[in-house]
């Protein structure tokens, strides 16, 4: 392939990502690249992983440019941008490739992941950087199901959420590429959808767990890579049976009790507090939590819905508290068994 005045995306371990717009697999660049683009670009690409420096220089009349791609926290690479162009020629725009970084300080406590992003994650997502209910992004305080809920596509976030979590316990850490969906034009009566594509891998230090890795835009149709994971799909059928349920339905993980997924507009005609940062723990009263938890994990332990129902006071968005009926049945997800549970909740 002829990739002249193509910006060429390269992971640290020297795999072709993207080629312009066009995706690729980690795939190895030599077998794509034509000859001149391998002579050109592969050893400043090289001298970029080694060095974390940028290299640009201009020989017979072409100019070459390599650009490292750096986490915003630790500075740690997770990409090379390359181009090479003619003196003469305007160089092409520079596709927009996010950078993230989470860390787990303890990873065996489940802890809340800390995210953090750099500015071109933010462009990404079409959020804008002093918005209060992201600025976390920024310090590194938001926890993976705030993120998870407040951005992904609803009929992505069961497939992010057991991918995340396989990644997570995963040996070696290595991240498939993975393709979703984002929600953009928050606020708006017509938000709109844009799909994304992430890459990265694992570092532990001690008892912290870093994930690093990049995003960036990719066209309508490009799939994903899934080494040693068990594929996980929920499509708008999903969603659907979601928009057009009677009931309040929640998707919850019994490990961290976090809700991934509910059914919004029968939640809001319940008059239930909004999920919020996703955690059961916030919309149940104190003295039930514990019997709620115990019927969930034992729920979660069968895909046969649980024979009897369990009341329980959630909180209702007046600030009170009002008896609900759960019943709940055991949701397989891949290799993780006797962790998910999908529950209806009832008046009472």
């Amino acid at each position: 392939m002829d990739v002249e005045n193509e910006w060429v995306l390269i992971d640290p371990t020297g795999s072709l990502l993207a080629v312009g717009d066009t995706p690729y697999k980690a795939v190895s660049p030599q077998g794509i690249l034509a000859p001149q683009g391998r002579r050109l670009l592969l050893p400043a690409i090289e001298e970029v992983i080694a060095s974390g420096n940028p290299v640009e220089h201009l020989t017979d009349g072409v100019v070459v440019r390599a650009l490292p791609i750096v986490t915003a926290k630790t500075g740690s690479l997770t990409a090379v941008h390359a181009i090479y162009r003619a003196q003469h020629e305007a160089e092409r725009d520079r596709p927009i490739v996010g950078c993230w970084e989470w860390e787990l300080e303890n990873v065996h406590a489940e802890r809340a992941i800390h995210i953090y992003w750099d500015d071109a994650m933010f462009k990404l997502y079409e959020l804008d950087r002093t918005d209060p209910e992201f600025a976390d992004l920024t310090s590194g305080a938001t926890p993976m199901p705030a993120w998870l809920n407040n951005l992904i596509a609803f009929e992505h976030r069961a497939e992010m959420y057991t991918y995340l979590d396989q990644w997570i316990h995963s040996p070696g850490n290595k991240v498939p590429i993975f393709r979703y969906h984002i929600m953009t034009g928050r606020g708006e009566a017509q938000p709109s959808t844009k799909q994304l594509r992430f890459a990265g891998d694992g570092e532990r230090v001690g008892d912290t767990l870093w994930l690093r890795g990049i995003t960036h835009e990719a066209p309508e149709g490009d799939g994903h890579v899934i080494p040693d994971f068990i594929e996980v799909r929920s499509e708008d059928l999903l969603r659907a049976a979601f928009d057009l349920t009677d009931a309040a339905l929640a998707a919850i993980d019994t490990r961290t009790w976090s809700l991934y997924m509910w059914s919004k507009a029968q939640w809001v005609k319940a008059r239930l507090t909004a999920p919020g940062n996703g955690s059961l723990l916030n919309l149940l009263k104190l003295d039930d939590l514990g019997a709620v938890q115990s019927y969930l994990a034992a729920a979660a332990k069968t895909p046969a819905v649980a024979e009897t129902p369990i009341v329980a006071r959630f909180q209702t968005e007046a600030g009170d508290y009002e008896p609900f009926l759960i019943r709940a049945s055991g949701v397989d997800a891949g290799t993780v068994k006797g962790r998910f549970v999908l529950c209806r909740i009832t008046p009472g």
